[in-house]
């Protein structure tokens, strides 16, 4: 009975896959691999990678073997499509630009371990399209004989005395409005405090107590 527990070691294993199923297809050159598998993140804590295109190129080269050597009705197949894909966006120029400029510690690495090029500093100055101040050396009395006669009656050389003034397009015509000054108001302590929101406004006498 005992000789019997071990029939099954002995017996030879069957076959995985049935036998009319053919072997997937090994191209006639072998393809590159890489020569010296790591751990996952092994090259990384050993600092191996000296730029970012090297670690692209070695993930580019696990799914090159992958898409090559599995058939694509395989999940290791489908893995390698997605993995692929994954790496086209982690590797684009955009989120690595993202990435650059987000991590705290990016002032430290320069650009090309990065894998990007230096932006072109732009040296054209944008061109200024304000107008300047034209500066004549005419009187109000001049500016007055040069208006339209139909605006001439309209304008005035007088000078007012006044603090505040600003302009408005008024039927047609640019108008300044001036504010003059008003009577001057003294400023109480209650017009800067407030009302009080608890307490007597008045002043306590002695009988209140």
């Amino acid at each position: 009975k005992k000789a019997g527990l071990f029939d099954d070691l002995n017996a030879p294993a069957a076959p995985a896959e049935p036998e009319e199923k053919k072997p997937t297809p090994q191209p006639e050159t072998p393809e590159p691999v890489i020569k010296t598998p790591q751990v996952k993140n092994q090259k990384i804590e050993d600092d191996a990678y000296q730029t970012i295109t090297e670690m692209r190129t070695d993930a580019e080269l696990i799914v090159s073997n992958a898409l090559t050597y599995n058939n694509p009705n395989t999940v290791y197949h489908l893995a390698a499509t997605r993995l692929s894909a994954i790496l086209k966006y982690y590797f684009s120029e955009q989120y690595l630009r993202y990435i650059f400029h987000t991590l705290p510690f990016a002032n430290q690495i320069p650009v090309e371990k990065a894998g990007l090029v230096p932006l072109a500093v732009t040296t054209h100055k944008p061109e200024n399209r304000r107008r300047q101040a034209l500066v004549d050396d005419m009187t109000a009395e001049d500016c007055l004989r040069a208006a339209d006669p139909a605006v001439r009656s309209r304008l005035s050389n007088r000078l007012p005395n006044a603090k505040l003034a600003f302009l408005d397009n008024k039927d047609g015509a640019t108008v300044l409005n001036v504010i003059g000054e008003t009577e001057k108001k003294g400023i109480k302590l209650g017009d800067i405090v407030g009302p009080l929101e608890e307490g007597t406004p008045g002043m306590l006498s002695l009988g209140d107590h």
